[in-house]
């Protein structure tokens, strides 16, 4: 391994064909930032330009209780916990 290239810590993998590629997220979140948050208020940008946007190929639904993730799709409606068992 090159030293002044460290291997990256994320490799996004296409399975679909024609599924949109992921992007790096941008400090007014891909323009659906309120001008003002966008504007006046560092710590919102600097949070939303953490991180990546995907684009699953099915809507998907998070929720967050403080503690544990859940998510739902329309072909699995109950809320499931988001652990290390999720694919």
């Amino acid at each position: 391994m090159d030293p002044t290239h460290p291997a990256p810590i994320v490799r996004f993998l296409r399975l679909i064909p024609g599924i949109r590629a992921p992007q790096r997220a941008d400090r007014d979140a891909a323009g659906t930032l309120p001008i003002r948050a966008a504007r006046y208020c560092d710590a919102v940008t600097a949070a939303s330009a953490w991180g990546w946007f995907v684009f699953p190929p099915l809507d998907l639904s998070f929720t967050w209780d403080g503690e544990t993730i859940f998510w739902s799709c329309a072909e699995f409606p109950d809320w499931m916990a988001l652990d290390d068992a999720a694919h």
